[in-house]
């Protein structure tokens, strides 16, 4: 085998194994999901969703932007973040456009998930995001908004 050969098999190795990949702690997160849901509102009233999210990594590998749509026959939600990591630590800023909802959140990111508290001017909501592989889950319940809880399973769009 060549000394060419050898090279470039390293190369390959460092670049698949890069640290600085491997401990992005957001990468499992990032691009392009869609799937199914549900949306319930403070009447009870629920109806099935259709959902996409879109993740997309911004100041390095300390920084989320995340916006999701969801809708069906009846509601329409539209999710964004701004998020910035710091060790397990995550803050940033929320909205809810379809309820007019605007707010900081702060939590925490274990593994694959994140636990977000959301501040919304003394209405508070907690929205949690796990991802397992090709798949994600999404749970956001707030309280007094009129939007009760969203709950999502989503796959990566290939």
């Amino acid at each position: 085998m060549s000394t060419a050969y050898l090279g470039a098999g390293v190369l390959a190795a460092f670049v698949v194994l890069s640290p600085s990949a491997q401990a992005d702690p957001l990468h499992p997160f990032l691009g392009t999901w869609g799937g199914t849901g549900r949306v319930v509102v403070d009447d009870g009233k629920s109806e099935q969703i259709k959902c996409n999210g879109y993740y997309r990594s911004s100041e390095g590998q300390k920084g989320l932007g995340v916006a999701i749509r969801c809708a069906s026959a009846s509601y329409s939600i539209q999710l964004r973040s701004a998020l910035t990591v710091n060790g397990s630590q995550v803050s940033g800023s929320w909205e809810e456009r379809t309820f007019n909802l605007q707010g900081q959140l702060s939590g925490r990111l274990e593994g694959g998930r994140m636990v977000l508290n959301v501040d919304v001017g003394g209405l508070k909501a907690a929205m949690t995001i796990a991802v397992s592989g090709a798949s994600q889950s999404v749970v956001l319940t707030t309280q007094g908004s009129g939007l009760k809880e969203v709950r999502m399973a989503l796959a990566r769009a290939q």
